[in-house]
Protein backbone atom coordinates (compact mmCIF):
# COMPACT_ATOMS: atom_id res chain seq x y z
CA UNK A 1 0.00 0.00 0.00
CA UNK A 2 1.65 3.85 -1.08
CA UNK A 3 0.34 6.64 1.10
CA UNK A 4 1.17 10.06 0.57
CA UNK A 5 0.09 13.21 -1.14
CA UNK A 6 -3.06 13.02 -3.81
CA UNK A 7 -1.81 15.68 -6.00
CA UNK A 8 2.26 14.66 -6.09
CA UNK A 9 3.45 11.46 -8.11
CA UNK A 10 5.71 9.35 -5.80
CA UNK A 11 5.65 11.06 -2.93
CA UNK A 12 4.51 8.51 -0.33
CA UNK A 13 5.66 5.94 2.28
CA UNK A 14 4.69 1.45 1.97
CA UNK A 15 3.28 0.27 4.64
CA UNK A 16 4.13 -3.47 4.77
CA UNK A 17 1.26 -5.60 5.46
CA UNK A 18 2.51 -9.04 7.05
CA UNK A 19 -0.02 -12.02 5.29
CA UNK A 20 -1.04 -13.26 9.22
CA UNK A 21 -2.61 -16.54 8.26
CA UNK A 22 -4.76 -18.76 10.80
CA UNK A 23 -4.09 -21.83 11.97
CA UNK A 24 -7.24 -23.91 12.07
CA UNK A 25 -7.13 -26.70 15.11
CA UNK A 26 -8.94 -29.50 13.99
CA UNK A 27 -11.02 -31.40 16.99
CA UNK A 28 -10.98 -34.84 17.39
CA UNK A 29 -12.36 -37.26 20.03
CA UNK A 30 -13.20 -41.33 20.30
CA UNK A 31 -16.07 -42.86 21.54
CA UNK A 32 -15.68 -42.26 25.18
CA UNK A 33 -14.18 -38.69 25.06
CA UNK A 34 -16.03 -36.12 27.34
CA UNK A 35 -17.32 -32.78 25.62
CA UNK A 36 -17.42 -29.81 27.80
CA UNK A 37 -19.10 -26.79 26.81
CA UNK A 38 -18.40 -23.40 29.55
CA UNK A 39 -21.44 -21.21 29.90
CA UNK A 40 -21.45 -18.17 27.80
CA UNK A 41 -22.54 -15.43 30.43
CA UNK A 42 -22.18 -15.38 34.23
CA UNK A 43 -24.17 -17.60 36.09
CA UNK A 44 -25.22 -20.08 32.97
CA UNK A 45 -23.98 -23.59 34.00
CA UNK A 46 -21.57 -25.26 31.87
CA UNK A 47 -22.56 -28.30 29.71
CA UNK A 48 -21.24 -31.80 29.06
CA UNK A 49 -21.51 -34.63 26.81
CA UNK A 50 -20.52 -38.14 26.10
CA UNK A 51 -19.29 -39.23 22.62
CA UNK A 52 -21.16 -42.14 21.62
CA UNK A 53 -20.12 -42.09 17.85
CA UNK A 54 -18.01 -40.34 15.38
CA UNK A 55 -18.95 -39.45 12.11
CA UNK A 56 -16.36 -37.65 10.69
CA UNK A 57 -12.61 -39.34 9.24
CA UNK A 58 -9.97 -39.74 11.74
CA UNK A 59 -12.14 -38.48 15.00
CA UNK A 60 -13.40 -35.64 13.17
CA UNK A 61 -16.93 -34.27 13.70
CA UNK A 62 -19.67 -34.25 13.72
CA UNK A 63 -20.13 -36.58 17.21
CA UNK A 64 -23.28 -38.46 18.40
CA UNK A 65 -23.54 -37.26 22.17
CA UNK A 66 -25.20 -37.66 25.12
CA UNK A 67 -26.04 -34.64 26.98
CA UNK A 68 -25.30 -35.08 30.74
CA UNK A 69 -27.71 -32.77 31.79
CA UNK A 70 -30.99 -34.18 30.68
CA UNK A 71 -29.65 -37.35 28.69
CA UNK A 72 -31.10 -36.24 24.77
CA UNK A 73 -28.86 -37.58 22.36
CA UNK A 74 -28.15 -35.72 19.66
CA UNK A 75 -25.78 -34.85 16.67
CA UNK A 76 -23.36 -32.12 17.63
CA UNK A 77 -21.01 -30.06 15.33
CA UNK A 78 -18.61 -28.37 18.56
CA UNK A 79 -18.13 -24.30 18.06
CA UNK A 80 -14.83 -23.19 19.59
CA UNK A 81 -16.27 -23.08 22.97
CA UNK A 82 -16.22 -26.46 23.54
CA UNK A 83 -13.27 -28.79 24.61
CA UNK A 84 -12.84 -32.40 24.73
CA UNK A 85 -11.63 -34.57 27.96
CA UNK A 86 -9.80 -37.59 26.50
CA UNK A 87 -10.27 -40.63 28.09
CA UNK A 88 -8.05 -43.72 28.70
CA UNK A 89 -9.56 -46.44 27.27
CA UNK A 90 -8.65 -49.45 29.52
CA UNK A 91 -7.84 -52.52 27.69
CA UNK A 92 -8.44 -55.81 29.16
CA UNK A 93 -4.85 -56.52 29.64
CA UNK A 94 -4.22 -52.75 31.53
CA UNK A 95 -6.65 -53.53 33.97
CA UNK A 96 -5.21 -56.88 34.92
CA UNK A 97 -8.66 -58.78 33.83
Amino acid sequence: MTFGSSDGPAQGRTLNVANTATKEIAMRATVGDRIVISGHRVGEPTRDCEVLEVRGADGAPPFVVRWGDNGHESLFFPGSDAAVEHYEHATAERSGR
